[in-house]
């Protein structure tokens, strides 16, 4: 439990940072649709085009989606209309707020899932090699079926949220009069709590919790495997002077290492 002090001391970091955080926010996307950009380019060249090299292309596809919504979202509500983004607009802007949440999440919940499957196809290539065959054509279906999960999981979360014109008065006491006549479109629950609930659920055992205990998963099989392998190539150095290996088997072993 936090200690009064505490509290208050988050309390203030926490307003004292909302000021800023648009601000830092904004260039840092630039930077990231940029370099998520190059990813993609260079993932596209023919010698980059491995199956595993195709999901992690559409994860920084995802990724710039994301990257490119929070960009205008923190542009025209945290730079052009800080404090107060909503007071005075029109119906767009809330939508495109709802719009922002939508799209963010759901790509990015695209994006996480695609991370397990590249997991989960690594560990299956390094653990099992001459069993295994992966190509890109089947790796394709899989994205994009995970897509289209992650889209139908996401649905009672589009059904959720809904643009409500209210008093500004009652959003903003301290700064519009009760007597006030100016209205503020807002963002406001069109559903109620029942299929909130249903939507939180799932966000938070469907696309937050399960990829990340999957990851963690596979990313302690994944080295458990390199490090397994590398003591049976060990072996066979120890006892031959040379040894024939996949060149595609090493590429996956170093690219995994690596991501691991």
């Amino acid at each position: 439990m936090f200690s009064n002090t505490s509290r208050s001391l988050l309390v203030q970091f926490s307003e004292d940072y909302a000021q800023i955080h648009g601000r830092i926010v904004f260039p840092l996307t630039i930077l990231g649709i940029l370099t998520s950009i190059v990813t993609i380019i260079i993932l596209n060249r023919r010698n980059f085009q491995t199956p595993t090299n195709l999901i992690l292309q559409h994860v920084a596809f995802f990724d710039t989606i994301v990257l490119i919504s929070y960009n205008i979202y923190s542009f025209y509500f945290y730079i052009l209309h800080d404090p107060n983004p909503f007071v005075g607009q029109s119906r767009f802007w809330p939508r495109f707020a709802i719009f922002h949440s939508n799209i963010g999440l759901t790509a990015h919940s695209i994006a996480l899932w695609l991370t397990c499957l590249l997991a989960i196809i690594r560990y299956t290539i390094i653990s099992k090699t001459k069993q295994t065959s992966v190509n890109s054509t089947h790796v394709m279906i899989l994205i994009w079926l995970v897509a289209l999960l992650i889209c139908l999981l996401m649905i009672p979360n589009y059904l959720v949220w809904n643009v409500v014109c209210v008093p500004a008065h009652k959003l903003l006491p301290t700064s519009y009069p009760l007597n006030s006549t100016e209205t503020v479109y807002w963002v406001s629950s069109a559903t109620g709590e029942s299929l909130e609930k249903i939507s939180f659920g799932i966000l938070a055992i469907c696309l937050k919790i399960s990829p990340v205990l999957i990851l963690i998963i596979f990313s302690i099989l994944l080295i458990l495997n390199i490090r397994h392998a590398r003591q049976i190539r060990e072996r066979l150095r120890h006892n031959y002077s040379s040894i024939n290996s996949s060149s595609n088997i090493k590429v996956e072993m170093r690219t995994t290492t690596m991501l691991v």
